[in-house]
């Protein structure tokens, strides 16, 4: 049973690895691209915005977070 948990401790842990490499990356991007470019982003995601796919993907990646923020806090 302990080597089931070592081992599922283990994959979480490169699994919250990668995704923090995949961040970083973003970061990365996001933050080299000009004010301009950024707000440009924002409006094709905002509330005002017509719907697009990309809005779309915005929006359930954002109830994501706070669905997973959520949880952490219940759990804390």
């Amino acid at each position: 049973a302990v080597s089931n948990a070592e081992e599922r401790s283990a994959r979480n842990f490169t699994a919250r690895k990668a995704l923090m490499s995949q961040c970083d990356m973003h970061d990365l991007m996001w933050f080299d691209l000009d004010s301009d470019t950024r707000m440009r982003w924002f409006e094709k995601v905002g509330e005002n915005a017509p719907s697009s796919e990309t809005k779309l993907k915005y929006q359930r990646i954002q109830e994501a977070i706070r669905y997973w923020d959520k949880e952490h806090n219940r759990l804390s």
